[in-house]
């Protein structure tokens, strides 16, 4: 197998984007493609809302043409985009490393190297080698692809297109599938919730909620006190650990109020709405961020319910009519959250029952949920295998005569 580097294959210097704040942004224009635009599979991500630039904003060299690659060069990193000439002009944002192809390369074939275990592997060993996640222009020019003759690249993304379309079909047909099933258990808790006048929150709770606090300062892990913050938070109702913060003994000392106990649950007021978790024992004495804040419900009540209240229809639609909806960074006062009805009956000893038949049957299509998507992990797998194993020579395809 015959390896040339990247630049090898391309016309010119590579090109950063532009560096323009969302000030600037305009209403119609220059399509600005930013890194949250770049999906993994080489093409525009799914339901991205483009944004604009002013035409004079743009220089013409900054335009992007048909068969231009872009490489996210922080954060996503090994991400890349085939641009294809689409309605109007489009230019790339700053995180975004452009490669134009030469004549005699064929850029579809150069998406799929892109793709394939060959650049992923040189991104993973220098993001393993770096403490920053930055792979700059040069250190893509330098990544080194499989050259062929152009009519084997074109016979190689032309058998690719057919395969990786395939593979993308079922791809999708399960992502469906996992809409179907949200819908699903989104229509359990609904039926439980909602069919009653239902409690006042505030009457379920030992104490008043508690907000977050906002820490100056965070210290090395196992130096200190862990803090929950919003993104620790799983779908499941449940506290991812990994990447969570400290914070000084002496800051969670100052900040004890909001200190954790087992059974409390913990309630994004800003911006993520519904997204909440039931503290484990592991979890006592945590602290918690500002974007969050803590509930603790009567020692009768079990919070797992409560937290399913929490992912129902009813409760999204009282956040947006107590935060007005529409905005950017919603934010629920806790003096509303605590008028919030929660829609079960008033014979408190039929909710355990209710709760155990929720996790029993919320619990059935999580099991279908996680089976989909190891099976899209698998097929993803399959995807870049094929692509790997196609660019490198692996496979026999035949090349028109």
């Amino acid at each position: 197998m015959n390896l040339r580097p990247l630049k090898h294959f391309c016309a010119g210097a590579p090109v950063y984007g532009l560096n323009v704040p969302a000030d600037r942004y305009a209403a119609s224009g220059v399509r600005f493609l930013r890194t949250t635009d770049v999906g993994g599979d080489g093409k525009l991500a799914r339901d991205t809302v483009g944004v604009f630039l002013k035409p004079a904003d743009v220089p013409p060299e900054y335009l992007l043409r048909d068969g231009d690659l872009l490489f996210s060069r922080s954060g996503t990193l090994g991400r890349s985009l085939l641009f294809l000439d689409e309605d109007v002009p489009t230019t790339h944002a700053g995180y975004l490393v452009r490669f134009r192809p030469r004549r005699d390369s064929f850029s579809p074939y150069l998406s799929y190297c892109a793709q394939s275990r060959l650049m992923q592997d040189a991104v993973s060993a220098n993001a393993v080698e770096s403490t920053i996640a930055n792979f700059n222009a040069e250190k893509y020019a330098s990544v080194l692809l499989p050259w062929w003759p152009t009519s084997v690249q074109r016979a190689i993304a032309d058998y690719l297109d057919r395969e990786t379309a395939r593979i993308d079909a079922m791809i999708e047909t399960r992502r469906r599938m996992l809409g179907l099933l949200d819908e699903r258990r989104r229509a359990l808790r609904d039926s439980v919730f909602g069919s009653t006048p239902g409690w006042s929150l505030k009457r379920l709770l030992t104490r008043k909620m508690a907000y977050g606090v906002l820490v100056p300062e965070f210290v090395d892990p196992g130096a200190g006190v862990p803090m929950i913050r919003t993104y620790n938070i799983l779908p499941s109702g449940r506290v991812n650990h990994d990447d969570i913060a400290e914070i000084p003994a002496r800051l969670a000392q100052e900040f004890r109020r909001t200190s954790l106990s087992e059974g409390d649950l913990i309630l994004s007021v800003v911006g993520s709405m519904g997204r909440s978790a039931v503290v484990r024992v592991d979890e006592q004495g945590f602290n918690l961020n500002r974007p969050l804040a803590r509930l603790r419900l009567r020692p009768e009540i079990a919070p797992r319910l409560i937290w399913h209240w929490t992912q129902t229809t009813r409760f999204m639609d009282m956040c947006r009519l107590a935060t007005g909806g529409g905005t950017a960074q919603p934010t629920l006062n806790l003096g509303d959250l605590a008028n919030f009805t929660v829609g079960l009956p008033q014979a408190m000893e039929v909710w355990p029952r209710l709760l155990s038949d929720l996790e029993q049957t919320c619990g059935q299509v999580d099991s279908a949920e996680d089976l989909t998507i190891r099976q899209i992990a698998l097929l993803q797998e399959r995807r870049q295998a094929v692509v790997t194993a196609a660019v490198t020579g692996e496979m026999d395809i035949p090349v028109a005569a």
